[in-house]
């Protein structure tokens, strides 16, 4: 249900023609790489305490890249509290409610490249988070196993985040959103460049 990386200087290679169904938590590590052609997905799971198929907290130096993302049980791929995040050449499946695809939580230095995303809620996502937030379902889900400790510590301002050269299908929400939460003292360069919206509702 869980694999949890928690170790500085590691790398996780999904193969191609490899999939793991299981939520992968990064949890206040730096150096990581997530790479490979293979796929993480929650396909058959119900247990919310797990949700979110790739979810980076509190970390820092990762790239993430080749990887497919399918089935998340809720957002695909959460960046919070995190600094100097390069996400590069990555596919993001998601037809369930409240599937977003990328969602930069207070976070800072992030790049994604060449991503496709068909997802049924957002797909680019700036939030900014305070302490209120460990309060909402959000965040911190009740009786999961995931420490949000490191990756609280670590939100604030976000600045200098880059989404390029991607295409975007939404079944129902925003292809690009700045918000809806923004609770940090300032919120700057952000940028979408050469991307490719081929399907969206609002």
């Amino acid at each position: 249900d869980r694999l949890l990386i928690d170790e500085d200087n590691t790398a996780l290679v999904i193969d191609e023609g490899v999939t793991l169904n299981a939520r992968v938590e990064v949890n206040g590590c730096r150096n990581i790489k997530i790479c490979g052609k293979g796929i993480i997905t929650q396909s058959g799971k119900d247990d919310i305490k797990y949700r979110i198929c790739l979810d980076l907290l509190g970390c820092e130096n990762v790239s993430v890249e080749d990887i497919t993302i399918t089935e998340s049980l809720f957002w695909c791929f959460r960046v919070f509290g995190c600094d100097n995040v390069h996400i590069n050449n990555i596919k993001i499946i998601g037809y369930r409610g409240n599937n977003d695809g990328i969602d930069v939580c207070g976070s800072r230095n992030v790049t994604v490249d060449g991503a496709f995303i068909r997802t049924w809620d957002d797909s680019f996502v700036v939030k900014a988070v305070d302490e209120r937030d460990k309060k909402s379902v959000h965040y911190v889900v009740k009786d999961s196993p995931t420490d949000m400790t490191k990756a609280f510590e670590r939100v604030g301002d976000v600045y200098n985040i880059l989404f390029k050269n991607s295409t975007l299908w939404n079944d129902f929400a925003r292809p690009i959103e700045i918000g809806v939460s923004l609770r940090a003292d300032k919120v700057h360069d952000i940028r979408y460049e050469n991307i490719d919206i081929i399907h969206s509702t609002t």
